[in-house]
């Protein structure tokens, strides 16, 4: 996933922040009830995040945030 945000503050970094933490509750929740792939023959093993990267620049308009996260899906094939 890559979140990409802007802002006239150096503090919208707060903004890309919030997001990547939404975002990452979605695909990877606590408490996660596992998708049902039986029906392609397949089962869902594990999904962890493998990395979480920020990459910020500033130019005349303002700031660019970006934060990047990688996920692990295992899947296995029955």
């Amino acid at each position: 996933m890559d979140v990409v945000t802007g802002s006239k503050d150096p503090k919208g970094r707060g903004d890309a922040e919030d997001i990547a933490e939404q975002v990452n509750n979605i695909i990877n929740p606590d408490t996660f009830i596992d998708l049902d792939l039986s029906a392609y023959g397949y089962q869902l093993g594990n999904t962890r995040l493998e990395n979480d990267t920020d990459i910020s620049s500033k130019n005349n308009n303002g700031y660019v945030f970006r934060k990047l996260l990688r996920y692990s899906h295992l899947i296995i094939k029955n």
